[in-house]
């Protein structure tokens, strides 16, 4: 596990640091990613079954206290005066990232905003050619084969002064993957510190405005 690869978020030359049952896990000692080599990921089309595999519905009570935090914070954020259109309904938000049913969208069209899902998979055809106000991307980042890429389609789609909000299991110093079910997922190949999200806040023209330090940032373009 010598050789080196290029990290998919800054492009610095990652070196191997654990082992996992089935797969590498390689890190960055410029922006603190660590990530699943190309080799090692799982197929497009294994990873579209798993996600078909989800039965996240708005009737279920737990997935949408899952979702709450994010709910809270994009509230707080938008009407705090976070983005170009704090107050409903003038607010346009969009789900980057929204799985087959896409429950946040509907969570925040009853607070009010206007919403929209968008998802490789699932919604692909969603109209990205207008700014928004806000973008949500939760339990998205991890799947992220080209995390480089996505934040500058992301950064892309922010009108100045609009709002990011990731939700994405953030990885401790010590923290054991080969213990971690979040390394543990196959279609979770790229993890993220506080340190990587300071990173991408510096690179792509972003403030970090509120995060947990756990799963939950919120940024400010």
């Amino acid at each position: 596990m010598g050789e080196a690869y290029p990290c998919p978020l800054c492009g610095a030359a990652a070196v191997f640091s654990i082992q996992l049952p089935v797969r590498p896990v390689y890190a960055c000692p410029q922006c603190d990613l660590k990530f699943v080599p190309e080799p090692w990921q799982v197929t497009l089309e294994r990873e579209r079954a798993r996600y078909e595999l989800h039965r996240n519905r708005l009737e279920d009570e737990g997935y949408v206290r899952f979702l709450q935090p994010v709910v809270t914070c994009l509230v707080r954020q938008l009407r705090a005066g976070g983005a170009a259109n704090p107050s409903p309904p003038f607010a346009r938000i969009l789900d980057f990232g929204s799985g087959p049913t896409p429950v946040l969208v509907e969570l925040l069209r009853r607070e009010g905003f206007e919403s929209w899902a968008y998802d490789p998979f699932f919604a692909p055809g969603t109209d990205l050619s207008q700014p928004f106000d806000a973008v949500v991307s939760t339990e998205t980042f991890e799947h992220f084969r080209r995390p480089r890429a996505e934040l500058d389609r992301i950064a892309g789609l922010l009108r100045p002064g609009g709002l990011l909000v990731v939700m994405s299991a953030l990885w401790q110093p010590g923290q054991d993957f080969r213990t971690w079910s979040y390394a543990n997922d196959e279609t979770h190949i790229a993890f993220y510190s506080v340190a990587t999200f300071r990173f991408i806040a510096s690179t792509w023209g972003l403030r970090i405005i509120e995060t947990n330090g756990k799963d939950l940032a919120a940024f400010s373009k």
